[in-house]
């Protein structure tokens, strides 16, 4: 995969450390940043201390970093004063921690997409009809606007909002009977069933798998559904011969050009390209645009690749989930945040209170 400026990707690692923790140095951070690690316990809690030799002085000594078994528990935490900030706020509590009376929120630009993909290796979601079918059937605006209460909007394509010059390229809309005429040219007058596997964080609720299933269900398609919480397990099972929908997603990893979020999804030797997506003219434009020094000329690639891309229908673009970070205002007067969605804590506005 061609090199960009990513701060995802651009980690170096202390030669000193890695001779000497080797394997392990993932236990063993070694860093320059304003806090150094205190204490780990797998699964549960990462505290960070402070570093007093940092170039900027914060007002806090020590960050816990507390792991909750699901959003549920969570959500318990903040409204008990056991967690002071909680990021990727689950739609279905976002009200409910306004009216305790302790909680702003800070939220950001969506920076990834949630799409329903196809592996098009597998019969019958490798003819475009049916592809094109499934994404007349679903209607995700009213779907996305049951399921999470504001805190997502509707995708009109592959590129979230971060990315700009692409609104006016958006993706076939709700048709049921142009579904059902599809299907019925295609021969499955008896309906079709077909498999779908959720890993389970890109959701958060299971109401949108429901949702799925129904909107599919009324044009004669039948999920067959499966959960999975190990994303091992999920890429696995949607590389298989018996997968023909998924629900996955995709986060930007370089704001301001959108070639890394493209070439990741939709290249050809790409690992993210869980579609199986493979078209030569959008390879050629996306290693040429890399290369390419004219941003305007650049774009033009991009908007190309995006049209090829609404055009074949490897995927039915479903929402882009804003970032809502929850934090106890009785403790914090606000946050600060980089648009990668990092808290600056050495920067975190407190009242007097000991943190």
């Amino acid at each position: 995969m061609p090199g960009c400026l990513s701060p995802n990707g651009l980690m170096v690692i202390s030669k000193n450390a890695l001779e000497k923790y080797g394997d392990n140095i993932s236990k063993n951070p070694v860093g320059t940043g304003p806090f150094f690690l205190n204490h780990w316990e797998d699964d549960k809690l990462i505290s960070l201390r402070t570093f007093p030799d940092y170039r900027e002085k914060g007002n806090i000594d020590v960050i816990k970093f507390i792991m909750p078994d699901s959003s549920q528990q969570a959500e318990v935490l903040f409204k008990n004063g056991k967690l002071d900030i909680v990021y990727m706020v689950a739609s279905d509590w976002l009200d409910r921690l306004k009216w305790t009376g302790m909680v702003d929120y800070l939220v950001q630009k969506p920076l990834g997409t949630i799409f329903v993909g196809f592996n098009l290796n597998n019969d019958p979601v490798n003819k475009k009809s049916i592809r094109d079918a499934v994404r007349y059937a679903l209607e995700t605006e009213k779907s996305v606007f049951i399921t999470n209460r504001g805190n997502a909007i509707s995708a009109n394509g592959p590129l979230p909002p971060v990315y700009n010059g692409f609104d006016d390229m958006v993706q076939t809309k709700f048709n049921p009977i142009l579904a059902n005429k599809l299907l019925r040219d295609m021969g499955y007058n008896k309906g079709l069933s077909l498999n779908f596997y959720v890993w389970e964080k890109t959701i958060s609720r299971h109401t949108r798998i429901e949702i799925i299933e129904s909107q599919l269900e009324k044009v004669g398609i039948t999920l067959k559904s499966t959960l999975y919480k190990n994303w091992d397990d999920f890429t696995s099972a949607v590389s298989s011969k018996e997968c023909h929908l998924f629900l996955g997603g995709y986060s930007s990893e370089l704001i301001g050009d959108p070639g890394n979020f493209l070439y990741s999804l939709f290249h050809s030797n790409s690992t993210y390209n869980l579609f199986n997506y493979k078209n030569e003219n959008v390879n050629q434009l996306l290693d040429q645009a890399f290369r390419e020094a004219n941003q305007k000329r650049r774009h033009e690639m991009y908007r190309e690749v995006v049209k090829i891309v609404l055009e074949y229908t490897p995927a039915v673009f479903d929402s882009h989930v804003k970032s809502h970070y929850a934090y106890n205002s009785k403790k914090i007067k606000s946050l600060v945040v980089n648009p990668y969605e990092y808290i600056y804590f050495h920067r975190l506005e407190t009242y007097d209170y000991s943190f």
